[in-house]
């Protein structure tokens, strides 16, 4: 089967013996998708949302968004960094319906 990392390094990453380019599918076995199923920078072409070539994560651009986590909750990120977790789906679609200054405006409250 067919694996993408999805993170947003610019070079090759490797994983458990198997080294990926961004962008690029490896082929990998069940037992490597089984040790990277709560990963969220791995997944199959369907949830890398990006072609196979000339993929690449515009890390300039710093937004909020909350989206599940590897423990079955929901978190805030700015970009790839987690900055608030364990929210509910509930909370997490709410912060998503929010404006980008609220939820900067959120977030800022938080600290």
């Amino acid at each position: 089967m067919k694996v993408f990392y999805i993170g947003d390094a610019k070079g090759p990453v490797e994983a458990y013996g198997t080294v990926f380019e961004p962008g690029k599918a490896a082929d990998v076995d069940d037992s490597f998708k089984d040790k990277v199923k709560a990963n969220p920078f791995f997944g199959d072409k369907a949830s890398a949302k990006a072609p196979e070539k000339g993929f690449e994560i515009d890390t300039t651009v710093e937004t909020f968004e909350a989206r599940l986590n590897g423990s079955g909750k929901y978190s805030i990120y700015r970009g790839q960094t987690e900055l608030v977790d364990d929210l509910s789906a509930k909370d997490a679609e709410a912060f998503n319906g929010m404006s980008a200054q609220e939820k900067s405006e959120y977030v800022d409250s938080l600290d």
